[in-house]
């Protein structure tokens, strides 16, 4: 079984919609979140400052040539800035990312994260990865709808590419606190346990976009509530710190987070030695449940 330390990422958008939270719009200012370049620059530096370990940056755009091309442009010249490591995420449409994924993919210089391929949409994103010069370089993170059976089986299609399995990061999918966490946090921590029993199939990294799911939550972006729930700014950050703990708890190894506070609330939470020791346990067998509580 290999061992895992918890990694953070930081993830910026490139399509602001109206629904943006207010909570992220005031920590970073509108003119940076509506000028990805800018919203880069300035998150890397925070990630830096921080420790967080990724940059990642979501490609939530729609099905439009001329986008898929500003696109293109854009990850040319963020990759140019790029001091972090990136993940690169699609749109998460299957259709979609069938298309645009491989098309940055052949733009990638340097080592780099992809998400995310699916059950419908893996082939085209592999064989563009497999026949990338760096292809070595290039892990890819595989999405299966919470269900370890679903993910085991994306992990073993893409190893019958020829994809290896080293370079596979999974995605079980998850919510938020309040919003389908429990199902979520269950399947991580089964994926651990069959890890730790010696299933080879379910080694790879788990990863976690707790940031988006939760500000998907009404209470990360609605000032809606009574006073007894406390401000906007402290709610959002409370449910993407509580969800992001929570996963982290279960098993997953990089937890990507869209506050950068929340990244600082969890580095503070833990020691990466105390992770070290309980890594060992796990391969001891002293512990055949996650091995990344903290």
């Amino acid at each position: 079984m290999k061992s895992f330390e918890p990694e953070f990422a930081l993830e910026i958008l490139v399509n602001i919609r109206e629904n943006f939270p207010k909570p992220l719009l005031e920590y970073w200012g509108e003119d940076v979140v509506k000028n990805p370049l800018l919203w880069f620059d300035a998150a890397q530096k925070k990630a830096k400052n921080i420790g967080a370990a990724y940059i990642s940056v979501y490609f939530n755009i729609d099905d439009d040539f001329l986008k898929i091309e500003d696109c293109l442009k854009l990850f040319c010249n963020i990759q140019k800035k790029a001091e972090l490591p990136l993940i690169i995420r699609g749109s998460g449409q299957k259709n979609f990312d069938a298309g645009f994924l491989p098309k940055i993919i052949k733009k990638v210089d340097k080592p780099c994260i992809i998400a995310f391929a699916q059950d419908l949409n893996y082939e085209p994103i592999v064989k563009s990865i497999l026949e990338s010069p760096l292809k070595d370089d290039i892990r890819l993170v595989l999405r299966a709808p919470i269900d370890i059976n679903l993910t085991k089986e994306l992990n073993i299609l893409c190893g019958d590419l020829g994809f290896p399995s080293e370079n596979i990061i999974m995605d079980t999918d998850t919510g938020c606190v309040g919003m389908g966490l429990d199902y979520g946090y269950s399947i991580i921590e089964r994926l651990v346990i069959a890890r730790n029993e010696g299933d080879e199939v379910l080694n790879p990294p788990i990863i976690v976009f707790s940031g988006e799911e939760s500000f998907k939550s009404k209470e990360s972006k609605s000032d809606d509530f009574k006073d007894t729930r406390g401000s906007l700014k402290t709610r959002s950050a409370t449910v993407e710190i509580a969800t992001s703990t929570a996963l982290m708890c279960a098993g997953a190894n990089i937890i990507v987070c869209q506050n950068p506070k929340t990244i600082e609330a969890m580095l503070s939470l833990f020691d990466k030695k105390a992770f070290g020791a309980s890594n060992e346990s796990a391969d001891s067998g002293q512990n055949s449940g996650s091995a990344y509580c903290v």
